[in-house]
């Protein structure tokens, strides 16, 4: 018999996790990011992130603004947008999530607000499910 150690183990569900939830994502649609309390990203489509070329203190500004109560944080870039949120207190593993679309307008975002936040809030009762379940195995 093979013991594991809690790391291991606890590193295997984070990445079913992600997986899991990732997997629903379509290719040619919006970037799903999720972090830790530490900072540690996890990406839907990680290529494209690093091409957007957005700086770790970037990342960290999001979070800090979701720690202050700013939730939704939204964040335009170039050619994208950011808009963060905080994930549920129940979750262990991420504390937030934040949704990278591409336009080059901050009306377009805005006109979709609903969808985004729409997204956001499924992706929040995805991993509540997946941790009840986890628990429960």
């Amino acid at each position: 018999m093979v013991m594991c150690d809690k790391v291991e183990i606890d590193n295997r569900k984070i990445q079913a996790r992600v997986n899991d939830l990732f997997e629903v994502i379509p290719d040619d649609s919006m970037i799903v990011v999720l972090s830790n309390r530490e900072g540690k990203l996890w990406a839907s489509h990680p290529q494209e992130v690093e091409a957007l070329n957005i700086e770790p203190e970037q990342w960290q500004m999001i979070m800090e603004r979701l720690d202050d109560g700013n939730d939704p944080v939204v964040v335009c870039g170039n050619d994208f947008q950011v808009v963060g949120a905080q994930l549920s207190d129940m979750d262990q593993e991420f504390r937030y999530v934040m949704v990278l679309l591409s336009c080059r307008s901050s009306d377009a975002l805005f006109q979709h607000m609903g969808l985004v936040e729409m997204v956001i809030n499924q992706i929040n009762l995805m991993l509540s499910y997946a941790d009840r379940e986890l628990a429960c195995v």
